[in-house]
């Protein structure tokens, strides 16, 4: 299992709990600071997470370790990474790289203590929600269309109606079963895709 040491001490300080302890939950699960972890752009997204807390949250509780596990799509294994530092954000992705359109869901649980006497030296979070990355086409052989435009040439006092454009193709013959499909189109928020009329 891959370990490393952090160059600098970084400890997450959790408020003052109550009698009933409990340690805190892992959440807010990102890959490289993406808003939704799809079309990521780099084939080994760093993670980053934060901690929910609760009244009854361990006091003054530091992250002394984490375990990532990684399950990629089309397969039920999964791989868990155990690494030994305090960092929570933007650390390193352990697992193999993922390729352009591949995908992964993934796990975090850290091990840490609190910093009360009396805690016990090492103490397990449960694991996060299952968060899902897919990475965006990296190579720019992907990259090879025309340039959408009318038919006819638009003048420059012609009417300002939107065009519609559209394009028939046929799916493959050797696929029975689509589960998903991905569109991949330029100019967000200019556009309004349908297929078969639906959005």
């Amino acid at each position: 299992m891959p370990n490393s040491r952090p160059s600098f001490d970084r400890r997450t300080c959790i408020p003052v709990g109550s009698s009933d302890i409990l340690l805190p939950k892992v959440a807010r699960l990102k890959f490289e600071h993406h808003h939704s972890g799809l079309g990521v752009d780099t084939s080994r997204p760093r993670l980053s997470w934060s901690f929910e807390t609760s009244p009854s949250t361990a006091t003054s509780w530091i992250q002394t370790s984490y375990q990532i596990e990684v399950t990629f799509s089309g397969t039920s294994d999964a791989h868990v990474f155990t690494i030994e530092i305090e960092e929570s954000v933007l650390v390193p992705w352990p697992a193999r790289p993922l390729s352009s359109r591949g995908s992964a869901s993934v796990r975090v649980r850290v091990y840490g203590r609190s910093l009360e006497e009396d805690s016990p030296m090492l103490q397990t979070s449960p694991w996060s929600t299952p968060a899902t990355v897919e990475i965006a086409l990296l190579e720019s052989s992907y990259f090879k269309a025309s340039f959408i435009t009318s038919a006819e040439r638009i003048r420059p006092h012609g009417p300002l109606r939107p065009i519609r454009l559209y394009k028939e193709f046929t799916s493959p013959q050797d696929v029975k079963d689509f589960s998903r499909a991905r569109l991949y189109i330029t100019g967000l928020g200019v556009f309004e895709a349908t297929i078969n009329g639906q959005r």
